[in-house]
């Protein structure tokens, strides 16, 4: 991009209907002005939680750039998987891939508080690349820790 002035015109739009609700949806974009060219970015998602216990997101990412040199565009994907087992144990999992890297990540991190203060944390990842239709595995990543709080 070369240096220069350059005038910016932006626009933003918020969506969102209520948390509480079993199926919720957010929404926001912003859009216009980018250096000699536009940009579009929007972002939609989608909450399905039909208990206390149960949540599951899909969210999308995506951007879109024009400039005179050439355009890109960009899209993440993302689903998230959350399990309430208790008030005290969770297990949250998270899949994302986007179309510029073609890298795929998978996460997922399990908390348990068995008495106040104290807890056990672990974790689980994989990273790998998806050129095409195959699956290179690339980082693979656990965690375990526990804590304890020492009272006196």
């Amino acid at each position: 991009i070369p240096a220069g002035n350059y005038e910016w015109y932006s626009y933003f739009l918020h969506l969102r209907t209520s948390q509480r609700l079993p199926v919720s949806l957010h929404f926001d974009s912003w859009c216009c002005d980018y250096y000699n060219g536009t940009q579009l970015r929007v972002r939609p998602e989608f909450s399905f939680k039909p208990s206390e216990y149960y949540e599951v997101e899909a969210n999308y990412d995506g951007t879109f750039i024009r400039l005179p040199g050439g355009n890109v565009d960009i899209h993440i994907f993302s689903l998230n998987g959350i399990f309430n087992f208790t008030p005290d144990m969770q297990l949250y999992t998270q899949v994302q891939f986007d179309n510029i890297s073609k890298k795929f990540a998978f996460s997922a991190r399990y908390r348990w508080e068995y008495t106040p203060g104290n807890e056990i944390f672990a974790s689980f990842g994989q990273a790998a690349l998806i050129p095409g239709a195959r699956f290179k595995p690339q980082i693979s990543q656990a965690v375990i820790r526990i804590g304890h709080t020492l009272r006196f």
